[in-house]
C-alpha cells in the first residue's frame, strides 16, 4: 500500500521538478539545489530511524517524506512563478473524481480481502476479483471523462496544433 502512494508521489514530483528546472534561472537552480541537499540529509535521518523500527516499510515511508518535502518546495516555486496558487488548484481533479478514486480504491481493497483469501489461483474467486476491478476501473474512467471533459478537449486542441 505505501509503495503505491510512493509511486504517486514520484510522478507528481517528477512533473513539478521538470517544470521547475525548465524555467529556473541559474541563481534559482543553485538555491533549489541547496534545498535538495537539506532534503537529502533529512531523508538519510528519516531512513536510518524508520528502518530500525519498521524495516522495509520504514524505508518507503522515508522516501515518501522526502518526496512530500520536494513537492512542497516545487509547489511553492510554481505558485510564485504564476503569481498565485490558483494554477496548482486548477491542475487538481474535481472533488467528485477524487472522491470516486477514494471510494473505488476502498472497494478494490475490500474486494481483495473478500475474493483473495488464500493462495492465488485462476479459480472463480480470482476471476470475480478481476471482474470487480474491471467494473470499478471502467466506472472511474467514465466519471473522469464526464467530469474532466474540458481537460480532454484541451489535449485534443493541443494535439491538432502539433499535427
Amino acid at each position: 500500500g505505501q509503495y503505491c502512494f510512493y509511486i504517486f508521489l514520484l510522478g507528481a514530483n517528477g512533473i513539478l521538478e521538470a517544470f521547475m528546472h525548465g524555467v529556473m534561472t541559474p541563481r534559482e537552480l543553485s538555491r533549489s539545489n541547496a534545498w535538495l541537499v537539506l532534503f537529502s540529509v533529512l531523508h538519510i535521518g528519516a531512513s536510518a530511524t524508520l528502518v530500525v523500527h519498521l524495516g522495509a516499510t520504514g524505508l518507503v515511508m522515508a522516501n515518501c517524506l522526502n518526496m512530500v518535502l520536494r513537492i512542497a518546495y516545487a509547489c511553492s516555486y510554481v505558485a510564485i512563478f504564476f503569481d498565485g496558487a490558483s494554477v496548482l488548484l486548477e491542475a487538481l481533479p474535481s472533488w467528485e473524481v477524487a472522491l470516486m478514486c477514494g471510494l473505488f480504491g476502498t472497494g478494490s481493497y475490500i474486494g481483495k480481502s473478500v475474493y483473495m483469501t488464500g493462495t492465488i489461483s485462476l479459480g472463480p474467486e480470482s476471476l470475480a476479483f478481476v471482474a470487480l476491478g474491471a467494473v470499478l476501473f471502467s466506472s472511474l474512467m467514465g466519471a473522469i471523462f464526464v467530469k474532466e471533459k474540458h481537460s480532454f478537449m484541451q489535449i485534443r486542441q493541443l494535439r491538432k496544433k502539433v499535427e
